[in-house]
Formats: structure tokens, sequence, C-alpha cells
């Protein structure tokens, strides 16, 4: 269950792009060739989408997470534009730049908002706008962002194992799977032999479908964790239910399991209860060292970033 949390998470955020975007801007040159058409989207949860057309190329699209302090800057500034003033504007020209930003439901489309800002009151969605751009890895212009000398040392020293499996193989975490596959081996067998003797379905139950459910969980995330890169300063975010939905289950676990045991004791079979004991609270050790998942690897995150710099 310990990569249970990065299941969870695939799935809320492939249900969130499934949604429609929170944010939304839509960017067009005539004449530049380069990103000539640019098309950016965030999600409620922080979820950017970007795709950038070239003239004669084929779209290039990616994706990033924006940090949660990072998003509701976004939203307090754009909760601050004069919707209805900005939508007002109706300079044009021939040449310049066409863009579209919509906000929930309110939007607004303008010509080249980078002319004459001040005089035509968009000096605020303008930075809005070079915000946007820059949360995506672009400068005001729509344009790639050129890294600075610091960015350049950060990408540099990130080279080297940047996924989360090369954080996931360090002894603090990657250790937890050499533990928990040497823990099955010897707890099923062991939770087969206490059936045999004293049929309790409730614990036999409990304890074999965590294991069950941490074992699948971790061959299943392997593929995620082998294959997700995470920029630096970027962070896994989890769904506001993941913790009381996963500790709620495990509470309901361990209540099951010890109404279980507790008919157990009754009919004196001390012995196996003993045993059943021992494996279940080792496989609800697993059960919250899975649960903790994006703290600790977070955590992982920004040490070995820390580590990178010195």
């Amino acid at each position: 269950m310990r990569l249970v949390a990065a299941i969870c998470f695939l799935i809320a955020a492939t249900s969130a792009r499934a949604a429609e975007p929170l944010v939304s801007l839509d960017y067009s040159n005539a004449l530049r060739i380069p990103n000539r058409h640019i098309q950016i989207s965030i999600g409620s949860n922080g979820a950017l989408a970007v795709a950038t057309t070239s003239r004669g190329k084929e779209k290039v699209s990616r994706q990033m997470q924006l940090p949660p302090v990072a998003m509701q800057d976004l939203k307090k500034e754009l909760e601050g534009v004069d919707w209805k003033k900005v939508s007002s504007d109706k300079v044009k020209g021939l040449d310049g730049t066409s863009v579209q930003l919509s906000y929930g439901k309110v939007s607004a489309s303008l010509w080249s908002p980078d002319y004459d800002s001040k005089e035509r009151g968009l000096s605020h969605i303008q930075k809005i706008i070079e915000r946007i751009f820059n949360l995506s890895g672009l400068d005001r212009t729509g344009m790639p962002m050129i890294p600075t000398q610091n960015q350049v040392r950060l990408d540099e020293s990130t080279m080297e194992g940047t996924t989360l499996w090369d954080l996931l193989i360090r002894p603090t975490i990657g250790l937890h799977f050499a533990r928990f596959a040497l823990f099955i081996l010897i707890a099923l067998p062991i939770e087969i032999f206490c059936d045999l003797r004293s049929r309790c379905f409730a614990c036999s139950f409990t304890t074999i479908c965590l294991q069950l459910l941490i074992g699948v969980s971790a061959t299943i995330a392997s593929y995620y964790f082998y294959t997700t890169f995470y920029p630096p300063g970027e962070r896994m975010h989890s769904p506001a239910w993941y913790y009381p939905m996963t500790i709620t289950a495990l509470l309901l676990a361990i209540g099951t399991f010890s109404i279980g045991i507790w008919s157990e004791l009754r009919r004196g079979q001390r012995s196996t209860c003993v045993l059943r004991g021992v494996t279940f609270s080792l496989t609800v050790f697993f059960a919250i060292t899975a649960i903790m998942t994006p703290f600790e690897l977070n955590r992982a995150i920004e040490k070995w970033e820390t580590e990178k710099q010195n």
C-alpha cells in the first residue's frame, strides 16, 4: 500500500484533466514562427498543460503540476480582474498577438494586451498573462524562457536520478520493498497455519486483504515511479480526500480484526491469536508506511535537491 498513494493520485489527476480547466489561455501570433500558437490550461487542482505550435511543425505538448501556493496566488490575481472593463477593450490591429483568457465562466478576447497596456487599462491582466507564461516555462512573449546560471546548475545537478524510482531505491525509502517482500514470504504461511488450526474469517480476510492490496499496488505503481519525472521545485500533491479515505479504511480493518481476534481469545486459541496479532501488526506497519508515501517522497525529493546543490 506504500504505492497506493501514487495510484490514487493518478486517478484524481486523470479525472481532473477530463473536466473543464479553471484557467485557459489561447495565444496566437501571425508573424512569429516559433510558438506561433500557444494553448495553456490549468485545472482547479493545479495541473497545467501547455501546447505550442510552430509554423510547419507538429504541436508539442507537455504537462506539469503547479505548487498549491502558486495556484492560490494565481486565483487571487484572476479574481481581482475587472472582467467587464477588460472585455470592453475594442483595440484591434493588423498584426501583433491575439489573446483569449478565461477564468471559470468569465473570459476576455484581446489584441496585443502588452501594447499601451497602461492607457488601455490592461496592466493587471497583462501581468497575469506574463505570470501564466512564466509558470509554463515561457517568457512574457510566449517564447521559451532562457534559464539563468542558477537554474542551469540546478538542472545539471539533477540530471542523474530525477525520477521517483531513483528516490525509491534509496535506503531511506526503497528498503521497505525488500522488507515487505520478505515479510509476505513468512506471513502468508503463518496465516495459513493459523487458519488451519482455528478458522477465523475476520482475522484472515482482513490481514490477507491488506497484504494483497499493498503487493498489487506496488506492482502496478512501479511503472509510474519508474517513468515519472519531477522537475526541481515540484512536489507530489495528494488529493484532499486521500488521507481521510485511507486512514478510515485502515481503522476499519483494525476494527474488523479486533472483533475477530476477540472471538478467538474467547475460544481459548491463544497461540494462534499471538501469531495472528504479530502478522497483522506488521501488515499495519507497512500499510501506514504506504499511506505516508506522498510525504516521504516529497521529503526525499527535498533532500535529493539539497544534496545536488551542495
